[in-house]
């Protein structure tokens, strides 16, 4: 079996894997900013991600690789205390589709060759031997069913971040913090960073 080349166009060029979780789209649109960087850097990227988030990626980078994955396809209530619950009951759906992703994942790999992995809250796009870096401010959940369930949840989160060489936190840290308690390094996640927000929209300044 022939390999394809790891370098897209034939240069030398170091190869990144993005894949953004489907449960909205600001996974996707804070993506954005983190892939500019990247091409400013010299890498090539492959992104994969499901039919609606390539609509918002394809019109910033017409000339970058997708590659057709499938999201958690996770179900939300009408209102924030029946979406917790939903997510609750589908924990098991849940990792499912982080064992399915994995799956998936070993044929990017091979495929690809990357020399580093980003993952937007997605828990199972990431390979040993690959450098893989999770983006999450979502470290300190409250679930709004009590401290057992809060408990479950960051045990759940910890577990798999810890996977991962390194956490990047899209906010800033103490009273600047802007997802509040939400974000707070509570899990005690080593390799954690906070990078600052992320936004797709560029800083305008009038004269």
């Amino acid at each position: 079996m022939v390999k394809k080349p790891k370098y897209l166009s034939g240069t030398k060029k170091h190869l990144a894997l993005i894949s953004p979780l489907d449960w909205g789209l600001g996974h996707t649109t804070r993506c954005i900013p983190i892939i500019r960087e990247l091409q400013l850097n010299d890498f090539e990227i492959v992104i994969a991600c499901d039919t609606t988030q390539k609509l918002i990626l394809y019109s910033e980078f017409p000339d970058i690789t997708f590659e057709n994955f499938p999201g958690y396809g996770l179900k939300y209530g009408k209102n924030r205390i029946a979406t917790l619950w939903l997510l609750l009951t589908q924990s098991k759906h849940i990792l499912t589709a982080i064992k399915h992703e994995k799956q998936l994942l070993k044929s990017l790999i091979e495929r690809y060759q990357p020399d580093l992995i980003l993952s937007d809250n997605r828990y199972g796009f990431k390979a040993p031997g690959v450098r893989s870096i999770i983006i999450t401010h979502q470290l300190n959940v409250r679930t709004g069913f009590g401290r057992i369930a809060d408990l479950f949840v960051k045990r759940f989160i910890r577990k798999y971040i810890r996977q991962f060489d390194e956490c990047w936190v899209p906010d800033f840290t103490g009273d600047h913090s802007l997802a509040g308690k939400l974000s707070e390094p509570s899990v005690n996640v080593d390799r954690t960073f906070f990078i600052g927000p992320l936004s797709r929209f560029e800083v305008c300044v009038s004269d």
